[in-house]
């Protein structure tokens, strides 16, 4: 899950695969928390993290 507000550029996160969770209004009056999800397992998804330590 991310979490942004309407102001800081939602639209990018969409373009890159993100899709909206849901919207609250905050301060100030007119912008909203947006919530997005997206799934980083899924092939495509950018869930290739570092790899593994090994002992």
């Amino acid at each position: 899950m991310l979490h942004t507000i309407s102001f800081q550029v939602p639209d990018f996160y969409r373009k890159q695969g993100w899709q909206l969770l849901g919207e609250v209004p905050c301060d100030p009056p007119g912008t909203s928390r947006v919530f997005l999800t997206k799934d980083l397992a899924a092939p495509g998804g950018s869930g290739a993290g570092p790899a593994p330590r090994s002992a």
